[in-house]
C-alpha cells in the first residue's frame, strides 16, 4: 500500500491508498506510521446516500459463480438462519425478502453466473436505484468480472472474496462515487 501511495499518479489514487493506510491502526513500519500521522482523519459522516436510507425497501444484488457452492448455501442460510422468505427460485436466480421491525423490507437477489462468462449482465442494476448494494460472492479471481465496466453510481459495493481489500483501490478507481466494503476473508 505504501509503495502504491507513494507512486500514485493522481491525488484521487493517493487518497484511495491513503484511506486504506489510515484504516490500519497498528502500522508495522516507521514509514507507514509517518504516513498514517500525516494523513487527515477519515470523515465520520461517510453516510449512505439519503435517497437510499429513505426507501422502504433495502435491496442488495449478489453475484455468485458456478465453480463453487455459495449460491445454494447462501440461499439456504438466508432462509434458515435469517428467516427470509423465498419469493423467486430459479436455477440461476433467487430473490428473498424479510419485513424488518422498522417497517422496511430487506430484499436480497442472488444471481448465479457461469464462471466462464466474461461479464455478468449487471450494468442496469449498478446504474438504477433498484438495488442499493451490489455484491460479489465468490473467488477473488472473479471479482474483476463482477465489477468490470465501472460507473459513477454511488452504490455500496461489497467485495465478498478473500483478500478483496487488495483490490479495493482498483475497484474504487472504476467506481469513484461508490462506498466499498471489503475484508481480508469472506
Amino acid at each position: 500500500l505504501i509503495k502504491s501511495y507513494n507512486h500514485a499518479k493522481t491525488k484521487e489514487q493517493a487518497a484511495i491508498y491513503g484511506y486504506l493506510i489510515k484504516l490500519n491502526k497498528n502500522p508495522l513500519t516507521e514509514e507507514s506510521k509517518k504516513i498514517l500521522n500525516e494523513l487527515p482523519a477519515i470523515p465520520e459522516d461517510l453516510a449512505i446516500p439519503k435517497r437510499y436510507s429513505d426507501k422502504k425497501e433495502i435491496a442488495a444484488r449478489l453475484y455468485f459463480y458456478d465453480d463453487e457452492e455459495w449460491f445454494k448455501e447462501s440461499k439456504k442460510e438466508y432462509q434458515e438462519k435469517y428467516g427470509m422468505d423465498l419469493i423467486k427460485n430459479k436455477e440461476n436466480e433467487a430473490i428473498l425478502v424479510k419485513k424488518l421491525p422498522n417497517d422496511k423490507t430487506m430484499k436480497i437477489a442472488l444471481e448465479l453466473v457461469p464462471y466462464k462468462e466474461v461479464i455478468p449482465e449487471n450494468k442496469e442494476f449498478i446504474e438504477s436505484d433498484q438495488y442499493q448494494i451490489i455484491g460479489h460472492r465468490g473467488h477473488c479471481y472473479h471479482l474483476a468480472k463482477t465489477f468490470a465496466e465501472g460507473s459513477y453510481s454511488d452504490k455500496i459495493l461489497y467485495l465478498g472474496c478473500c483478500e478483496s481489500y487488495a483490490d479495493a483501490p482498483k475497484i474504487q478507481e472504476k467506481y469513484p462515487n461508490a462506498q466499498i466494503i471489503s475484508d481480508k476473508n469472506t
